[in-house]
């Protein structure tokens, strides 16, 4: 199905995005840039929200 490979490609994208923001958050010098860390640590909270939700939208098209 179309709508599911669709699906498939936004959570390897969103999880890419993740990564990112994971190592960014894992290096020290973030900490240090209050501005940069809290902008850092909310696009990472709507990715995890996000790849939370096509997670969910996958699993229900699988099912179908």
């Amino acid at each position: 199905m179309r709508e599911i490979a669709e699906v498939e490609a936004s959570i390897d994208k969103l999880e890419k995005e993740l990564a990112i923001y994971e190592k960014q958050l894992a290096d020290p010098k973030i900490y240090q840039n209050a501005s940069q860390l809290k902008d850092t640590t909310l696009k990472f909270e709507q990715t995890k929200k996000e790849l939370a939700r096509q997670n969910d939208r996958w699993e229900m098209l699988a099912e179908m």
